[in-house]
């Protein structure tokens, strides 16, 4: 393959990637995907409502709802776990971690999250060693809801700080101080939360490679057992999708600060699990982790993905865009009728699973057995970009560096080998 620092593409988390979904609507054949699961499964809470809606961000958020919405939503979610009982081996099925992202699921207050808790926990088998992850921006978290969210069984929060830089913090749409930042990453930690996140972006407009140094030695000194750093990825339908390219890094520049960084976190301990996350002692991602090993993921909540083995689907639909508001309005509807509103999926065939397992596993913890795709994975070995270990095949620190682009190739040379 051909690799180039002029070329960086989105940092890939899934497979198949939504181009790959197709308009479908029949719910009732898309939840029975997962009337034949058993064994490991994950699950994953979408809270979609947000305090502001931030200029790169592209995910299902909805901002200014009152209580009321809010209090419609949990109650539909709460909902929407009862419509898809009658297809679940519950006592087959064992829960290996939670996640609630977002959005910004923080905003939630204690009782809102403890009732969604209650219900999974009462219907759900949960390993004693599931992660329980919740992830916010700093401003949505206090001292005393740290405490609480130990109190309630989450050992994992994932705080998207993004910067700490107060005229990148405006540059970016946050209107909170920029000391917050760090003020609630202490506490987190402080509060005996075993995994503590921090989300940063690189890459950010008007950003200087010294303010980016700056950012990863304020981040390292509160050593937090997670990091995850993100090249700023400019996406269609953001505020800073509207800007002119040069307001932003060629990707080349991003590749050598991402140098910088990879290189400076291995020297203070840190290892490298994917593209962007690194860790140290318990950290890293199990939720992602176990999606990446093909676990399938149980989703609630409008704007979740549901992964079940032969079919992904959603709510939303991929092909004709609505504003979050109208989807997220339309989900409520169809749950209060006693039905599960499904857009858009992505069908898999046998051969797409092993593929899902080739390109993900790759891209993480390595694959054992690349089956028929053998020969993409030597093609990458004679390249230097990925090697042969205890482990299986997996990625070279240079394969590494270009995993994005490595993903991208082999998504396209599998579907070329049809």
């Amino acid at each position: 393959m051909n690799i180039s620092d002029d070329h960086l593409p989105s940092y890939i988390y899934t497979y198949p990637t939504k181009d790959a979904y197709r308009p479908f609507t029949d719910w009732k054949k898309a939840t029975s995907g997962f009337s034949n699961v058993v064994g490991k499964i994950n699950l994953y809470i979408h809270i979609p409502f947000c305090e502001m809606k931030c200029a790169f961000c592209n995910l299902f958020t909805v901002t200014k709802n009152p209580r009321s919405v809010i209090e419609r939503y949990l109650k539909c979610l709460l909902k929407e776990i009862e419509i898809m009982r009658p297809y679940l081996l519950l006592d087959k099925l064992e829960v290996q971690s939670v996640y609630f992202g977002g959005g910004t699921p923080s905003l939630l207050n204690v009782d809102d999250l403890s009732s969604i808790i209650h219900r999974l926990k009462t219907l759900f088998i949960i390993s004693n060693e599931a992660e329980w992850s919740i992830e916010g921006a700093p401003n949505s978290f206090t001292q005393q809801k740290f405490s609480d969210l130990k109190n309630l069984g989450f050992n994992r929060v994932s705080l998207g700080i993004q910067t700490f830089n107060p005229k990148l913090l405006h540059t970016t749409g946050r209107h909170y101080e920029s000391t917050l930042g760090e003020v609630m990453a202490k506490r987190a930690i402080e509060s005996g939360i075993k995994n503590v996140n921090l989300d940063l972006i690189y890459g950010l407009p008007g950003q200087s490679l010294e303010e980016w140094r700056q950012e990863l030695s304020i981040a390292c000194k509160l050593f937090p057992a997670t990091l995850t750093l993100y090249p700023l990825a400019v996406r269609k339908r953001t505020s800073f999708g509207k800007k002119e390219v040069q307001d932003f890094l060629p990707p080349r520049e991003l590749y050598r600060w991402y140098d910088i960084s990879s290189n400076f976190l291995e020297k203070i301990g840190y290892s490298q699990n994917t593209f962007v996350t690194y860790s140290k002692n318990a950290g890293g991602c199990e939720h992602e982790a176990q999606q990446f090993q093909g676990i399938p993921t149980l989703a609630f909540g409008s704007g979740a993905r549901k992964y079940a083995p032969s079919i992904h689907f959603a709510d939303e639909d991929y092909h004709n865009r609505l504003p979050h508001a109208v989807t997220l309005k339309k989900y409520m509807d169809t749950i209060e009728k006693g039905e599960l509103l499904v857009s858009s999926a992505a069908f898999l065939t046998s051969r797409d699973q092993q593929m899902q397992k080739v390109i993900l596993g790759i891209l993480s913890s390595g694959v054992k057995d690349p089956g028929e795709f053998i020969n993409l994975i030597l093609e990458l070995k004679k390249e230097d970009l990925v090697a042969e270990t205890e482990s299986g095949y997996t990625l070279t620190k240079q394969g590494m560096r270009h995993s994005s682009s490595i993903a991208q190739w082999l998504i396209e040379k599998t579907h070329v080998l049809v």
